[in-house]
């Protein structure tokens, strides 16, 4: 197996604008650079080519231009190459969310043509390179953020010490699958996959979160080249806090979460067995999901809500006090607006002898991840944000008032059908790889 890996620095420059938040929030320093980092792997047939971009998500016109600048410099149809966001909260403006987080077209074709470079440079560097996998886990480093409270309500985030405060409604999970690429005993390169809410750092600086912590820790252990993808799993309902350990709402959590990933990472390197990677192959398909519209309660709601301030709603900005209420009262208002009654999701499917790697296109929620990993043997890395930008996809059962995730905004528009519909639209292109890759490419292009 032919395979190359490479980095570029993608960070913004000061002064742009941060996604991640509510408000605007405009980049004055640098904490740690951003990078996007690809890896090709080519079996003499076929080429699959993965990009992974520090930063909140990636829409799917922009991955349609970067797909196409592979495909003029380095032949790879379109249905091979999967572009993926770790949805850090502390990266570049490449989302429109509400009414100050803008898109910064500048950066984005500057994101363009990064990415698309790092590709078709892992593809000029590819070298017969050894594949190794291991699974393992991280326990204490991820958690369940929505909670059964004592009166069986569902609230996202229950404050410390809160009175009422129950149990986790589910288990989360903390499996760390790695696939190691080696050169003779020597690893050079790592995807590796967790899931964890990367907001930690929401502050005004660039930050790569635990990730960027991650690679930084792999880079003193194996070198200055060695290139760590960091595959973020289905991470919707999971983020760093225990909601009974203050501790681990301290500043500078995102560095000893790098560190802890970062050894359990070594660990399962050391452990990994080969790969029967002979073959590459890749399937890829749209599903058609529903969007949900406001209630008519939820939009006399809102209407309440504006009316309340008066002429002094015109100066309502992200620095006021209630406007998480007013963004949440005009997200109701547009999503009302928006004549789209449904959305064409893209799932892709690749397989490295014998590992599937499912790029789903929304930010899934645990139990969507557990149910495709399962459904492999466990032999499966799963993704959010492949592709595309679709918020996030919460289970039924948290689709009600309290849960944060479930509450109707540019973030969270899916009907609550919409997990179920791509689990099993990326089982059933688990039947379908290597069987007509021409096809697939001309849906990819459609």
């Amino acid at each position: 197996m032919n395979i190359g890996l490479y980095e570029l620095d993608i960070t913004p420059p000061l002064g742009s604008l941060i996604p991640g938040g509510f408000a605007a929030r405009f980049s004055d320093d640098v904490d740690d650079c951003l990078f996007v980092r690809a890896m090709v792997a080519d079996d003499g047939e076929r080429k699959i080519a993965l990009a992974v971009i520090d930063c909140c998500g990636i829409t799917h016109d922009v991955v349609t231009r970067i797909r196409e600048r592979v495909e003029a410099l380095a032949g790879m149809q379109p249905a091979t190459v999967m572009v993926m966001a770790n949805h850090i909260h502390a990266g570049g403006p490449t989302l429109n969310w509400g009414e100050e987080i803008k898109q910064d077209p500048v950066y984005l074709d500057f994101l363009v043509i990064k990415t698309a470079d790092a590709i078709v440079l892992a593809d000029k560097k590819k070298r017969p390179l050894s594949p190794k996998t291991a699974l393992g886990t991280a326990p204490g480093l991820g958690f369940i953020r929505i909670f059964r409270m004592k009166d069986q309500t569902l609230v996202t985030n229950p404050p410390f010490g809160d009175p009422n405060l129950g149990e986790p409604y589910t288990e989360g999970d903390d499996d760390v699958l790695v696939l190691g690429f080696f050169d003779g005993d020597k690893p050079v390169g790592a995807v590796v996959n967790f899931a964890c809410h990367p907001a930690i750092v929401a502050k005004t600086y660039t930050s790569a979160d635990f990730i960027g912590a991650l690679s930084a820790n792999l880079k003193e252990i194996y070198g200055p080249r060695f290139v760590t993808l960091f595959v973020n799993g289905a991470c919707g309902n999971i983020n760093h806090i225990n909601r009974f350990d203050r501790s681990t709402a301290a500043p500078g959590r995102h560095v000893y979460i790098g560190q802890q990933l970062a050894e359990v990472t070594v660990k399962l390197l050391q452990e990994a067995v080969a790969v029967d990677a002979e073959k590459v192959g890749y399937a890829v398909d749209t599903v058609r999901l529903g969007l949900r519209r406001p209630s008519e309660e939820a939009l006399l709601e809102a209407k309440a809500l504006i009316d309340g301030f008066g002429d002094d709603f015109m100066h309502q900005t992200g620095k006021s006090k209630q406007y998480k209420d007013v963004f949440f009262a005009l997200q109701t208002l547009w999503r009302m607006a928006d004549k789209n009654s449904f959305v064409d999701a893209e799932v892709q499917v690749f397989d490295f002898g014998g590992i599937t790697l499912f790029g789903m296109p929304a930010q899934m929620f645990c139990e969507y991840g557990k149910a495709l990993k399962e459904a492999k043997g466990k032999k499966a890395i799963v993704s959010i944000f492949a592709n595309m930008y679709l918020g996030y996809c919460p289970v039924p059962v948290c689709m009600v008032p309290g849960v944060y995730e479930a509450k109707l905004a540019t973030s969270s528009m899916l009907q609550s059908d919409s997990g179920d519909k791509l689990v099993k639209t990326a089982l059933e292109l688990c039947e379908k790889i290597h069987t007509n890759p021409v096809k697939e490419a001309e849906k990819v292009k459609k």
